[in-house]
């Protein structure tokens, strides 16, 4: 006869698949609650980027309307054959000076990197025609341009002097502390943007949850923070972005915001010098193809996050490579001053003189000539660093302005 035995006890097999039960739930309640936070993350950086966006957008548009007149030097000389009475400064130099003008601005009021703040305004020149008087009469002298007259136009001080610098900027340099560092300027600058605008009567940066604002580098600067907590990047002249990055995002059109073949905004009359410039230089080319002449496109500014995995894959700074400090490039730097001469001013060069002229380039031609073998992959800004391995899947989960903009 078989004894029976009572079991007041579970056997191994019938704890491990408990424990294995209670794992898979466990992970299936973690992978939940990591994909909502996720998603609230998510949330939390669109807003504060779309909050950004708009401060940016309407200053960008108060830029491309800013009155700037070009004053005639009011200035008098003898020529051998007659008497100079006076110079004019013709439509299209006066579009000229005044597009140098508004990249200026924008460089100064819409900053990107700290030199744009502490450089100094770049000194503007207009090539002038002489007004002559022969025999009692005005004889115009417009279609000589090498007769033409170099000026340097009225514009704000060049000094150190804070007296007569655009208001904005005024401001800007009396927040900065000293100790700013570059290692995450963008979102510092953006931060002053934010500091100093209104919107509604309120100041902008009142829109942006006191959590989202830290100084995760210690500089004493503030920055603006993604919902990841980390600071958001922003480049105002991504001149190096293009649409192929699109395809590591389905269903996002960037070429409604990236258009390379949309004129700038800021060059209604195509003033910009590489439409005069002779035929061939490596800096007149379009840095998305070498074979076909520069024309200056579209570029609006670009404020993004990282993401989750805190990678962008994008170059934020000149010349950046992995292991290597924030390049500190200036906009107004004499390095990057145009050589007057046939290649880069075309006929426009004659009656300029012979110094090199300076020229905030958002495009960069300058600094690519200089650099013109083993091309940085990051000189230009936005570009995707996928020469230095950084895989283009680093800025799938990226949160951009751009695709804010756009309708999927």
């Amino acid at each position: 006869m078989r004894q029976q035995t009572d079991r007041n006890a579970f056997t191994l097999i019938e704890v491990l698949v408990v424990l294995i039960i209670l794992s898979i739930l466990a992970a299936m309640v973690t992978t939940a609650v990591s994909g909502v936070r996720t998603t609230a993350r998510e949330a939390r950086t669109k807003r504060i980027i779309s909050v950004v966006d708009s401060v940016i957008a309407e200053q960008y548009e108060q830029l491309r309307y800013r009155p700037l007149p070009v004053e005639i030097p009011a200035l008098y000389n003898f020529a051998p054959n007659g008497a100079v009475v006076g110079y004019e400064v013709l439509a299209d130099e006066t579009a000229r000076v005044r597009l140098m003008m508004l990249r200026d601005l924008q460089r100064m009021e819409l900053p990107d990197r700290y030199t744009d703040i502490t450089g100094q305004p770049a000194a503007m020149f207009a090539a002038a025609s002489p007004v002559v008087e022969v025999n009692d009469q005005i004889v115009q002298s417009r279609n000589d341009k090498s007769q033409r007259k170099l000026f340097q136009v009225a514009w704000y001080d060049t000094t150190l002097s804070l007296d007569n610098l655009p208001p904005r900027v005024s401001s800007y340099r009396s927040r900065l502390n000293g100790q700013q560092t570059a290692e995450h300027q963008g979102a510092e600058c953006l931060y002053l943007i934010l500091s100093t605008s209104f919107v509604g009567g309120q100041p902008a940066i009142g829109a942006i949850p006191d959590s989202n604002i830290g100084d995760t580098d210690g500089d004493g600067m503030q920055e603006i923070l993604d919902g990841w907590g980390k600071p958001l990047q922003y480049i105002r002249w991504p001149v190096g972005f293009t649409p192929s990055i699109s395809g590591t995002l389905p269903n996002v059109d960037y070429e409604l915001t990236v258009d390379v073949e949309r004129p700038d905004d800021f060059d209604l009359f195509k003033a910009d010098y590489s439409y005069v410039a002779a035929e061939g230089p490596a800096w007149a080319s379009d840095v998305k193809n070498q074979n076909t002449k520069h024309r200056p496109w579209l570029m609006k500014p670009m404020v993004f996050s990282m993401g989750e995995d805190e990678e962008s894959g994008i170059a934020a700074n000149p010349g950046d490579q992995p292991g290597l400090p924030n390049f500190a490039f200036s906009y107004t730097s004499s390095l990057w001053k145009w050589p007057i001469d046939i290649a880069h001013f075309g006929v426009e060069a004659a009656g300029r003189g012979s110094n090199d002229f300076p020229y905030v380039d958002p495009y960069l031609r300058r600094f690519i000539e200089e650099n013109p073998s083993g091309r940085l992959p990051g000189e230009l800004l936005g570009s995707n660093l996928v020469e230095w391995n950084q895989s283009a899947a680093q800025a799938t989960d990226n949160i951009t302005n751009y695709q804010l903009q756009v309708t999927p």
